[in-house]
C-alpha cells in the first residue's frame, strides 16, 4: 500500500512517490473526494508505476496530491500476479546461472 499526504493548501501535480513494486496501483481512498466534502481534485484512479527509483524504492508513481488530503493506493491483483511471475522467472534464471556458471 502507498499512502501519500499533502498537508498544504496547494495541490501538487506530478509528485513522484516511490513504489515497492511495478504494475498498476489503484486508488482505494481519497480524503479530498467530493463525497467527503473535498474539492474533488483527482487524476485517473489507477496509475502505472515506472522503473524510476524514488524514495529508496525501485519504482515510482507520478501522482496528483490534492490539497489538505490523503490518498491511498493498493497494488492491483493482476499486477501482483505479474510481479510474482517475474520474480519466479528471475529466480529460475539466477538458479540456472549458478548451476551453469559458464552461461552469461
Amino acid at each position: 500500500m502507498i499512502v501519500a499526504l499533502n498537508f498544504t493548501p496547494v495541490p501538487r501535480f506530478g509528485y513522484r512517490v516511490g513504489a515497492p513494486a511495478g504494475g498498476f496501483w489503484r486508488e482505494i481512498a481519497n480524503s479530498d473526494a467530493v463525497e467527503y466534502g473535498g474539492s474533488g481534485v483527482r487524476k485517473p484512479r489507477e496509475r502505472r508505476s515506472r522503473g524510476d527509483p524514488a524514495h529508496g524504492r525501485p519504482y515510482s508513481l507520478s501522482l496528483t496530491l490534492p490539497p489538505l488530503a490523503a490518498v491511498f493506493f493498493k497494488l492491483s491483483p493482476h499486477a501482483r500476479a505479474s510481479a510474482r511471475k517475474g520474480a519466479e522467472s528471475l529466480s529460475e534464471v539466477q538458479n540456472h546461472k549458478i548451476q551453469n556458471p559458464n552461461i552469461p
